[in-house]
Parts: structure tokens; C-alpha cells; sequence
């Protein structure tokens, strides 16, 4: 028996523990300062059909407030609390067959006041329409609010008020100016209604601030506008304006600017003169005080602009112009030499409304002017400005060609400064500075024309120049005296200097120059133009240019040109060369001695070279320098081969050669070379017996004699190794003429089979 109770009870102690009991999550246990709407949350368990929750203003739950109800998910929300209590709540997991225990009680304390939001407490300087705003509150069906300005709401003056849920503020209108406003706030729920928030306070402004102009501004126009800050809720501004601070002149001005209108324009005040000014604003309840008070002091008299004060090299037409002032009714100058504006030329005038500026005409050249000018309007007349001046320019200046310019057409413009309001300009021009010369020329340019175009002028020839203006009443004087050269002759163009293989029609062309009235041209083969081939002529007006035709192949040409115009003839340019094409189009080739070849017989050597079609006959040229500029020889063949002979020993020489029929020439061969053999002018080692020669000095006639009988070859040559001459000795004695010979030393060599003897003389 005792087992089976023990057994029914842990049966029933398990069903009861069967599910979890949730987890409280919020609010936090303790918080203060909640809403009258908040929602209570746990955490969710798994296998549950539902939660109970409980609430009470005891921790006891034993409150006539309990309440007990269910939420079919972790949260629920409740509505309608009471400000400023304390609740209690818990809640516990329902399941299929039990319900948990309940969860830890936790508890919340709502809010009891209500936050507020602008203007923050204290604000100073706020407008006498203002908006007091304090926090929204959820669930809250509506807001009480009281206004005064007693800080204990118990003043005439006092508003209390409520606003609709959706309205957490309050506008405020026509406060009092310089007034300290106190108010608070509370909401309101279906249940309860909160105690008032803190009372918080604002400060109404008493009146408005100055903007502009800035307080103590100077130089302002006689018509300024006077602006203060806006104050909204305003029914208009009232201002007061005078030249005395006190408000008390006999040109005090006030009135009433207009509902939202902060600012009023002041017409025709006295110039140089201090002005005062305040503000004040008006509402349906009051009228501020006014503001600060602030001054402005018009501008005595108008500032100039320009020229600028002192400005040199002005025109005779001139603007003076000055600073604008609105309001005005004209402006009023004067002008003059005098500083004193007293002399005879004293100019004064008005300029008419608006318009802060006057052209001066027909001024003096090289003269200085003073101007001043003074602003007129309906009340009053401003002291003149600042006297100042300007100098006019007394002359032009050059423009073009460049002072010293050289090489320019006999038809030449010259150029100068234009001056605005002239009757034209005159000019001179000369080839002397003095300008004395019989060539002298001066003219008139005519109005508005700045320039002279001078045709016909000499070749080579420095002219000089100068201009001056007028006007109406003045001429100025001539401006500086510049020069310019002309061209003395033309120069080439084409075709290029020493160009080669032109066609036998070639043009010769050179550079142009205006005004011409033709050029002259020579062409010749003879750089001194002497020939028989010589030609000249005209190529015609403005044709730089001429065509030469049937030219001789092959043939170098020299050219040059001049320019003629009405009163000169140039001297010819430089003078250019061409060559024409050859007829005969292929050089010949050369073909013994092979090209570099040495130990070449300085007796004689025998040149050939290839045939070419067409060819009379050829043109052998040979020099020791390979440019054929030392040692040069010229030969003429009609075969394929010419023979050297006297040849100087041990010498490289050069060699070319060239086909000619009557047309021309070809070109020349390429140039080949050959090196002769050594002689020694040295006495040889092998001694012929009994040699010897007589007289030495020679003056006419040189012997030679030898002992044996035999044949000998004898050469003379001389210190460079060059043969002068050469014979055969067949005996034992000869005689030789030297008289050809020039003073100097020479050797005489006698040969026989491998005997050579070599003797020095000396030719007197």
C-alpha cells in the first residue's frame, strides 16, 4: 500500500513539470520612465498552445488592478496604464495537458511627466510667434498645456489648453515684445493624466536687429535702402530716420514699412551728410521698442574712374568718366588747362541723368588737362571730387616697317598709331634724316587713315619717315623719325645653286617684289657672262621668272637677275650655276691599268678604257690628287687608249675619262688609280767602272763618259724622281743638252745588264 501512494505522487509531481516556463525579455526589470502603451515580451517555447500573463500594481498580484489574461504568442501589448506607477508582471507557457510554472516577476515603473522639445528653456530672442513642441507620446489620446508669463501660472495673461493626440505642439501668437514666457505640458490616455512636465521658459525679442547699411558706413549714395532682420507674425515695422541721433531735427523722417516688408528705401538725402535710423515692430498685442540705432553718411561728391589720375599719351578724344550714384538727377564737370580752372579753355557741363561720364573732342596735342565732377539730385547739390589730370599725346607712333629694317619692296606701306577724333594725318619721307633731300615727299593720309603706301622708291636706298596728327583745333608734332632700306636686286629661287642634270628647257626663277615694272635677267656659260652664248632680257611685269630652251647638253650655265620699276633699276642678285643633262647618258669604263695597280713603268704606260655609242672622240683628265686639283693633265683620244709617258716615279696617280660628240659630253668615268715604280736617287752599290761626267756645274752642255764600250740605258731625272729625259749610250761617250734644265740638283743614272751607277749634278 505504501508503494502504491509513493507512486502516484511521482506520477503527478512529473505532469506537473511537464513544460518549460518562459523567460522574461522585456521591458528590463526595473525600468523607469515607460510609456502608458507598452508591450510586454518573453521568450518562446517550444510544444506551447498559448501563454498566460499577469499584471498588477503589487508584486503580490493581489491588487484590485490585477489582471490575468492570454496571448496566443511571446508578447503582448497593453494600453491605458496609469502615469507614474509601478507594474508587476509574469507570465507562464500553457500546454497540451498542464501549464508551467510562471516566469521571474519582473517590473516596469511608467512615466509620470512629459519630455519636452523646443525652444529650449531659457531661449532668448525668440520671435512673438512661437511654437512650443514636446515629445509624442504613443498611445496618448490628447495633451494639456498651460502658457504665462508668471513662472506659478497665475497671471491674467495665463492660457491652459489641450491638443489632439497627433498634435504634440502648440503655436503661440502675438506674444508681447521683451516678454519671458513660462509653460509646461502633460499628456493625456483613456485612464489617467500625467503630472505637468518641468516648466520651461522663452524670452520674447524686444525688437529687431539692423542689417544694412553696416552701422557707421561711409560714401553711400543719397539713395540707400535701410534694412532690419524679419520678425514673423509681424502687422508691419515702423522706422525713424534723422541727421541728428536724437531724433529731434527738423528733417526727421518715420513711417511704416508694411506687414512683412523689413526694410524702406530713402530718396534724394543731402550729401556728405550723417544719417541715424532705427526700427521697431508691431504685432496685434504690442509695438517693440526700437532697435539700436545706427548711422550711414552719404558720399560728398562723386570718385573718379578714369584715364587715371596723371595718364600720359591720352587722344585728343577723350572720356572721362566717374563712379555712378543712384537717385541722381545729372551730374555736373568741368575741364580745363588751369588747375585753378580759370583759363581761357575752362570747359564745364552737365552730363544728364545717369549717365556718369563725358568725351572730351578736339583737345590739344601734347597738353595736360584737369577735370573734376561733382552728383546732382532733387534736394541737393555734392561738393566737386578730386581734381585730376591727363596729358594728351603729342604725335603718333611708328608702327611699321621697324625702325632700321632692311630689305623691303620699293613699294613699301608705312604705318603709325591711329588717334581716335583726327582729320587725317600728314606724313614725310626722305633719303636724309634732315629731310632736305631734292626726293623729299610729304602728303595727307586723309581722315581715319593711319597708314601711307610709297611706290617706286630706289633700289638700295635708305628712306626716312616721321607722322603727326590733326584736328579741329591742333596739330601735333611729327613723331619720331624711323628708316627703313629697299632691296638692291632680287633673290634666286630656283633652281638650286650648282644643281645638276636639268633638262635642256629649264626656268630660272627668283623672289618677287611688288611695285615692279618687270626684271632683267642674263644667262651665259661664262660666270662672267662673256661668252658667245651670253643672253639677257625682260621677263615682264610681275613674272619673276623666264623659260630657257635648247640649252646644250651637258653644259654648266651661270644666271642672275634685277628689278625694274618707274624710277630705278636694281643690280643683279647673286649669281647661280646649273648643269644640264648629258646626251650621252652612260660614263665609260675603265679597263687597264686595273684600278690600285703598282710598280707601273714611269717610261710609259698605256691607259684603255671600254667604247660607248655616239662618241667622237674622249677626254682623259689625270692628276696626282685624286679631287684633280694638283699635278693636273688633260688629253684628248679619239681611240680607246692614250699613252702616259715621263711619268714621276714611286707617285700614285689619278685618272677619269669621258665620252664628247658635238651635243656634249657624258659623264665622267669613275676614277681609278695606279702607283709607278721606285726610283732611287741614290748612288747604286754596283759601280760601273771608269764612269764619270763633266763640267759640274753644267751650264749648256753635260758630258758623259764611260771606259767599255758597250749599250746603256741613261735617265736624268730629278730630286722628286721625275725623268726629265732619257737615252741609249751605245760607245763610251755622249753628249746631252740641259739648257731646258731649271737651276737645280739633278741625278744622271747609267745602266748596263745588272750594273747601275747613279751621278748628282748640279744644272747653274
Amino acid at each position: 500500500m505504501q508503494y502504491f501512494i509513493l507512486f502516484t505522487t511521482l506520477f503527478i509531481s512529473f505532469n506537473v513539470w511537464a513544460i518549460n516556463p518562459p523567460n522574461n525579455i522585456a521591458p528590463s526589470n526595473g525600468a523607469m520612465g515607460q510609456p502608458t502603451r507598452i508591450t510586454l515580451d518573453w521568450t518562446s517555447v517550444g510544444g506551447n498552445t498559448g501563454y498566460l500573463y499577469e499584471l498588477d500594481t503589487t508584486p503580490a498580484f493581489n491588487s484590485p488592478l490585477h489582471t490575468i489574461g492570454n496571448a496566443s504568442g511571446s508578447s503582448v501589448t497593453l494600453v491605458d496604464l496609469y502615469f507614474g506607477t509601478t507594474y508587476y508582471w509574469r507570465a507562464a507557457t500553457k500546454g497540451p495537458i498542464d501549464t508551467s510554472a510562471y516566469s521571474t516577476t519582473w517590473s516596469f515603473t511608467t512615466s509620470n511627466t512629459l519630455p519636452y522639445v523646443s525652444p529650449s528653456n531659457g531661449a532668448q530672442n525668440q520671435s512673438t510667434t512661437t511654437t512650443i513642441d514636446w515629445a509624442y507620446i504613443s498611445g496618448a489620446t490628447g495633451y494639456i498645456y498651460e502658457v504665462d508669463t508668471s513662472p506659478i501660472f497665475n497671471s491674467p495673461l495665463r492660457e491652459i489648453g489641450t491638443t489632439p493626440a497627433n498634435s504634440s505642439g502648440r503655436v503661440l501668437a502675438n506674444l508681447y515684445f521683451g516678454t519671458t514666457y513660462y509653460w509646461r505640458a502633460a499628456v493625456m490616455n483613456a485612464n489617467d493624466t500625467s503630472n505637468f512636465g518641468s516648466t520651461w521658459s522663452f524670452t520674447t525679442r524686444d525688437g529687431v536687429n539692423n542689417v544694412s547699411p553696416s552701422n557707421g558706413a561711409q560714401g553711400l549714395g543719397t539713395t540707400t535702402t535701410i534694412d532690419w532682420s524679419a520678425m514673423s507674425g509681424n502687422n508691419g515695422y515702423i522706422y525713424e530716420v534723422d541727421t541728428s541721433p536724437l531724433f529731434t531735427s527738423p528733417l526727421y523722417v518715420s513711417g511704416n514699412s508694411g506687414i512683412n516688408s523689413s526694410e524702406h528705401t530713402l530718396s534724394n538725402l543731402y550729401f556728405g551728410t550723417t544719417y541715424y535710423w532705427r526700427a521697431a515692430v508691431i504685432n496685434t498685442n504690442d509695438t517693440s521698442n526700437f532697435g539700436s540705432t545706427w548711422s550711414f553718411t552719404t558720399g560728398d561728391g562723386v570718385n573718379n574712374v578714369s584715364p587715371s589720375n596723371g595718364a600720359q599719351g591720352l587722344g585728343t578724344t577723350t572720356t572721362i568718366d566717374w563712379s555712378a550714384m543712384s537717385g541722381n538727377n545729372g551730374y555736373i564737370y568741368e575741364v580745363d588747362t588751369s588747375p585753378s580752372f580759370t583759363s581761357p579753355l575752362y570747359v564745364s557741363g552737365n552730363s544728364g541723368i545717369n549717365s556718369s561720364e563725358h568725351t572730351l573732342s578736339n583737345l590739344y596735342f601734347g597738353t595736360t588737362y584737369y577735370w573734376r565732377a561733382a552728383i546732382i539730385n532733387a534736394n541737393d547739390t555734392s561738393n566737386f571730387g578730386s581734381t585730376w589730370s591727363f596729358t594728351t599725346r603729342d604725335g603718333v607712333n611708328n608702327v611699321s616697317p621697324s625702325n632700321g629694317a632692311q630689305g623691303l619692296g620699293t613699294t613699301t606701306t608705312i604705318d603709325w598709331s591711329a588717334m581716335s577724333g583726327n582729320n587725317g594725318y600728314i606724313y614725310e619721307v626722305d633719303t636724309s634724316p634732315s629731310f632736305t633731300s631734292p626726293l623729299y615727299v610729304s602728303g595727307n593720309s586723309g581722315i581715319n587713315s593711319s597708314e601711307h603706301t610709297l611706290s617706286n622708291l630706289y633700289f638700295g636706298t635708305t628712306y626716312y619717315w616721321r607722322a603727326a596728327v590733326i584736328n579741329t583745333n591742333d596739330t601735333s608734332n611729327f613723331g619720331s623719325t624711323w628708316s627703313f632700306t629697299t632691296r638692291d636686286g632680287v633673290n634666286n629661287v630656283s633652281p638650286s645653286n650648282g644643281a645638276q642634270g636639268l633638262g635642256t628647257t629649264t626656268t630660272i626663277d627668283w623672289s618677287a617684289m611688288s611695285g615692279n615694272n618687270g626684271y632683267i635677267y642674263e644667262v651665259d656659260t661664262s660666270p662672267s657672262f662673256t661668252s658667245p652664248l651670253y643672253v639677257s632680257g625682260n621677263s615682264g611685269i610681275n613674272s619673276s621668272e623666264h623659260t630657257l630652251s635648247n640649252l646644250y647638253f651637258g653644259t654648266t650655265y651661270y644666271w642672275r637677275a634685277a628689278i625694274i620699276n618707274a624710277n630705278d633699276t636694281s643690280n643683279f642678285g647673286s649669281t647661280w650655276s646649273f648643269t644640264t643633262q648629258y646626251q650621252l647618258v652612260a660614263a665609260p669604263l675603265l679597263s687597264s691599268p686595273l684600278d690600285g695597280a703598282s710598280n707601273i713603268p714611269v717610261a710609259s704606260i698605256q691607259l684603255v678604257w671600254d667604247s660607248i655609242s655616239n662618241t667622237s672622240n674622249y677626254q682623259i683628265k689625270y692628276s696626282t690628287s685624286s679631287n684633280f686639283t694638283t699635278g693636273v693633265q688633260d688629253v684628248t683620244a679619239t681611240q680607246l687608249n692614250t699613252t702616259l709617258s715621263n711619268l714621276s716615279g714611286n707617285t700614285t696617280y689619278y685618272w677619269k675619262v669621258r665620252g664628247r660628240n658635238n651635243a656634249g659630253q657624258s659623264p665622267w668615268s669613275t676614277v681609278w688609280s695606279f702607283t709607278t715604280e721606285p726610283v732611287t736617287t741614290e748612288v747604286s752599290k754596283f759601280e760601273l767602272q771608269g764612269a764619270m761626267i763633266y763640267p759640274n756645274p753644267v751650264g749648256k752642255n753635260l758630258y758623259l763618259k764611260v771606259e767599255k764600250d758597250a749599250t746603256y740605258q741613261v735617265k736624268v731625272f730629278n730630286l722628286e724622281g721625275r725623268i726629265m729625259f732619257h737615252d741609249e749610250l751605245n760607245g763610251t761617250q755622249a753628249m746631252y743638252d740641259v739648257t731646258s734644265l731649271v737651276r737645280g740638283v739633278y741625278f744622271i743614272e747609267i745602266v748596263h745588264k745588272d750594273n747601275v751607277k747613279t751621278l748628282r749634278f748640279i744644272k747653274d
